[in-house]
């Protein structure tokens, strides 16, 4: 069986975004369910992983699942910081 979450997540990244491993994806919202679920499937499938999350707590919950992410701030300006 398969979460509505994580049913969502692959819609978007198979079938409308065509991800393919190495491409890089930026997760906003990357703390809540459909999130989690887009980063755990972007991961397995070879993407490069930017996850966005508003608190500190959010942000240190996901390091600790998805060590290889790159984890940051959602907070206004994070543009520069994606775009490094």
């Amino acid at each position: 069986a398969c979460s509505a979450t994580y049913l969502t997540a692959r819609v978007t990244l198979v079938r409308r975004a065509a991800a393919q491993p190495g491409e890089t994806l930026l997760v906003l919202g990357a703390a809540g369910g459909v999130g989690l679920a887009t980063v755990d499937l972007a991961i397995a499938m070879g993407l490069n992983v930017i996850a966005a999350a508003s608190t500190a707590a959010k942000r240190a919950a996901l390091a600790r699942l998805h060590p290889h992410a790159l984890v940051i701030d959602s907070a206004a300006g994070f543009h520069a910081r994606v775009l490094e």
